[in-house]
């Protein structure tokens, strides 16, 4: 009965050190393998449902990513909320705006806007290049890829709710 207890134990031993092991290497390898490069992206919108003004944004330094949300009253009231987030998400968030090709985006022509149409504000920049760009019309009928953006933070964002 011993040596059984004995064998169980060891063999329990070995499994969670084995996954100790196995996150750390994850870990590690995230951190060797990402360039922050002054990346930020970030997203205003003004006169939407949720309040009076609404944010987000993800920034990086070199060792971590964060995650601000914010959303402000007519009167100025700011509430804030910073998140870190895994550099792997971060990376994922950022391929969505690569994939958009921020760098080429300007002004939105939304056909479908209307005048009393909330308006985002779009922040997009890294080391190389950096773009600000505005687009007029409520969320579920912004242009292609101002959606796309939209979308892209909103769910980083909303890992955090």
């Amino acid at each position: 009965m011993t040596r059984t207890c004995l064998m169980l134990a060891a063999a329990l031993l070995t499994a969670c050190l084995g996954a100790q092991k196995k996150r750390d290497t994850v870990d590690n390898d995230e951190v060797d393998d990402f360039k922050c490069n002054g990346r930020q992206a970030s997203y205003v919108v003004v006169g939407g449902f949720v309040a009076h003004e609404l944010g987000i944004e993800i920034k990086c330094d070199p060792t971590m990513a964060v995650l601000v949300k914010w959303t402000a009253s007519e009167g100025g009231e700011r509430e804030e909320s910073e998140h870190i987030i895994g550099r792997a998400s971060f990376d994922e968030v950022w391929q969505d705006f690569e994939d958009a090709g921020w760098r080429n985006l300007s002004d939105c022509l939304n056909p479908n806007a209307t005048d009393s149409d909330e308006v985002y504000s779009f922040t997009v920049a890294d080391t190389d290049s950096s773009t600000t760009m505005v687009c007029q019309g409520k969320s579920k009928n912004l242009p292609f890829p101002f959606d796309r953006l939209v979308n892209t933070l909103d769910g980083a964002a909303g890992e955090f709710q």
